[in-house]
């Protein structure tokens, strides 16, 4: 029985991977652990973002139908289910995370494993005491920006930074990359790996890396790695796709470390977009550098050769691709829908080899509950991915489903893309101050994309068919229904 080992980054876009197409940035360590492993081109969380995708991960079953469980605290113990029955079956479960809001005790999702050892100060994680670290985002020369004090949010970004400038005082990690998250959990790891013996019970080990989640507070060297002319860059009004550099220097443009969710040409310049983008690639390449670490130390101790290893990521980013960056409205689109997935399994020969099936998130609970010779729940929803990594033939979903905030959904087939809003709930619209004519907008109606050509759905054929919208949308609208029914 091997033991198992999730390496979840957060927030990885699959455009900023070399295994899945990138031409420019540095990803040689994830990159090699794809042509040794399986690698999945098709992987979607069913419920966006960071929480709700991990009440899916660790419950087995989806959880994108139910208001009450996006970005809540856990109600019951069943939302962790995944792990009580490991725990059962006497299966450590250990979760090493810098990730803040899976840290937070309020939030209850670091409360059910065997073994939590929890790496502080990445994001705004409010760590530090105020009183013992003193910093004032607000003084001259400070690289943070700040909105008008008119502004309604002119509070939360000052407690933002604040936070983030005790953090990054407090780690040393600007000076000391070995001092960011990423660093500290892999090195946990590691330590934490070193411990165990032939004789010790089996374990599922459940890294939760936040990087390259913003905000992007990194060392110089990954800051600007890609700041030169000689990088690429995602032309902006163009369908999102990589092309060469226009001459141009980037490092004079200012480094952005984080913005607010909203649209480019309102809180962010075209060069700033580039220069944000460069910087979230050099995130990137800092993640890829600590897999490395990671995957030398595994290779060196030979548990390379008898673990199961996977890596993923919880959601994208996005960085502009349709008008926008970070999520100041909920989407579903490619830049944040489509994550990675590559499976390492042990004694098998089928490595290297790409799987064009659609997997869900839920596919990977259900792969690691059997990989300890245990049955998946038959009110999971999610399917053993090692059949599938065997034989390419095997018979698989035909759709998946995907959603962001209750607000809007997605059903995807191997064809087709369709995006669709949440209906207003009439019990909370006033027709007085919301008419027919408002509700019903433009940006309510159905979306349809053709896939895979469409990678960057920039071109909505929904009008051309009808038939199709029809259908799908009927499709997707009965499994939100069975999925509601069974919760009740």
């Amino acid at each position: 029985m091997p033991n198992v080992i999730v390496i979840c980054a957060n927030g990885l876009q699959t455009a900023y991977l070399g295994t899945y197409g990138n031409p420019w940035i540095h990803t040689p360590n994830i990159d090699r652990m794809a042509a040794r492993s399986v690698v999945f081109d098709w992987h979607f969380p069913d419920n966006l973002t960071t929480l709700p995708a991990r009440r899916s991960w660790w419950s087995g079953q989806y959880t994108i139908h139910d208001p009450l469980k996006s970005w809540g605290p856990l109600e019951n113990a069943q939302e962790l289910e995944l792990l009580s029955l490991l725990k059962t079956a006497k299966v450590r479960t250990t979760l090493i995370s810098d990730c803040p809001y899976v840290n937070d005790p309020s939030m209850g999702f670091a409360r059910a494993w065997s073994e939590r050892i929890l790496v502080r100060g990445s994001g705004y994680d409010a760590w530090c005491d105020p009183l013992e670290v003193k910093v004032d985002c607000r003084k001259k020369g400070s690289e943070l920006p700040l909105p008008p004090e008119t502004d309604p949010n002119y509070e939360t970004w000052r407690e933002r930074w604040d936070d983030l400038l005790r953090n990054r005082k407090q780690t040393g990690r600007l000076l000391d990359e070995r001092q960011t998250g990423v660093a500290q959990v892999v090195t946990k790891a590691e330590d934490w790996l070193s411990k165990q013996t032939p004789d010790s019970t089996p374990y599922l080990l459940w890294l939760d890396i936040f990087c390259p989640h913003g905000p992007w507070d990194l060392p110089e060297v990954y800051r600007d790695y890609y700041a030169a002319d000689r990088a690429d860059h995602f032309e902006i009004h163009e369908t999102g796709d990589l092309v060469p550099t226009k001459p141009s220097d980037t490092k004079k443009i200012r480094s952005l470390i984080d913005v607010p969710g909203g649209w480019v040409g309102d809180i962010i310049t075209d060069d700033e977009l580039i220069r944000l983008r460069k910087t979230y690639a050099g995130a990137v390449t800092m993640l890829d550098t600590w897999v490395g670490h990671l995957m030398n130390y595994l290779e060196d101790t030979g548990l390379w050769d008898d673990t199961i290893i996977a890596f993923t990521s919880d959601q994208g980013e996005p960085l502009g691709e349709h008008g926008f960056v970070r999520r100041p409205v909920a989407n579903v689109h490619e830049e944040l829908a489509h994550t990675p997935l590559i499976v390492r399994w042990p004694d098998l020969k089928e490595t290297g080899q790409r799987i064009g099936s659609l997997i869900q998130s839920i596919d990977l609970s259900s792969t690691i509950l059997n990989s300890f010779n245990l049955e998946t729940p038959k009110h999971w929803h999610g399917k053993d991915l090692k059949p599938l990594i065997i034989d390419q033939e095997t018979p698989w979903r035909e759709m998946v489903i995907t959603g962001m905030d209750n607000d809007i959904y997605a059903i995807r087939t191997h064809e087709w893309l369709l995006i669709q809003h949440a209906e207003a709930d009439p019990d909370e619209s006033d027709p007085k101050e919301e008419p027919d004519d408002i509700l019903d907008t433009e940006l309510d109606k159905p979306e349809l994309y053709i896939k895979p050509e469409d990678r960057w759905e920039r071109h909505d054929v929904a009008s051309m068919n009808e038939d199709v919208v029809e259908e799908l949308s009927a499709q997707l609208n009965q499994i939100l229904e069975k999925l509601a029914e069974a919760a009740d």
